[in-house]
């Protein structure tokens, strides 16, 4: 058992070193470009370098701010600070993290949110992390020009939040592994994505909040990733 804990850590940190790899060589590149070509580009051609180096900053910020987090949940002092918050507000602050790969990949994400969802008691932080963590998943499995849906629902109780990709789906009979600390989705099909913290941090701050978090395929094919947390302090409902 010490010889698989260990396995999977020396290949965490190989995929960390390789996830860090891609994005500063990306940046690197993209800087010495500016400076050595800086009186020829177009404004445009400007603008899409510098586009590239938000798309990199941003990819760098995920995996900076999950490895945060994992520590902190492994040191077990880990906290939300839940507060009453505006969802929409964090759908528009994920969303806007994200439109620079959606726009990159040519991909559409729809979202569907009822206008008047009351405040959720909850992390805004925290939640924002959690989607932008599911959303980049999303984009990763679906293809150049996928759609991605994101849907939320509430009832007196509970929020429920959805991410719908168009990729392959997960192999069957794995659905709870994806949550799981140092596995990623890559393990599962083979191919080299993520470091395997994004999902189990959704995990952690999912259930911080008093709620769940789950997948399974959908029937049209892609994966839903989903989470629920209670509209209301914790021991409010416990109350009820």
């Amino acid at each position: 058992e010490e010889e698989a804990v260990n396995r999977l850590r020396y290949n965490f940190l190989a995929n960390v070193a390789h996830e860090f790899r891609t994005p500063l060589a990306g940046i690197s590149a993209t800087t010495e470009l500016m400076v050595d070509e800086s009186a020829t580009l177009t404004s445009d051609e400007l603008l899409q370098l510098v586009e590239t180096i938000r798309l990199s900053t941003l990819h760098l910020q995920t995996l900076v701010d999950n490895l945060l987090e994992s520590t902190t949940i492994e040191a077990g002092c880990f906290q939300v600070h839940c507060y009453p918050t505006n969802f929409q507000d964090v759908v528009q602050r994920a969303e806007s993290l994200m439109s620079p790969l959606f726009n990159r990949r040519t991909q559409v994400l729809n979202i569907s949110i009822s206008p008047e969802l009351p405040t959720v008691w909850a992390d805004p932080n925290r939640l924002t992390q959690v989607l932008v963590n599911l959303l980049s998943n999303a984009s990763k499995f679906s293809p150049m020009g996928g759609k991605i849906e994101l849907v939320v629902v509430q009832d007196a109780e509970w929020l429920s939040v959805a991410v719908l990709d168009s990729g392959p789906g997960l192999p069957g009979g794995r659905f709870a592994d994806v949550f799981k600390r140092y596995v990623s989705t890559n393990q599962l099909h083979d191919t080299q994505y993520g470091i395997g913290l994004g999902l189990s941090v959704v995990k952690t701050i999912v259930e911080a909040h008093g709620g769940q978090a789950g997948a399974e395929n959908r029937l049209e094919g892609g994966a839903n990733v989903w989470f629920t947390i209670p509209m209301n302090p914790v021991e409010e409902i416990e109350n009820t």
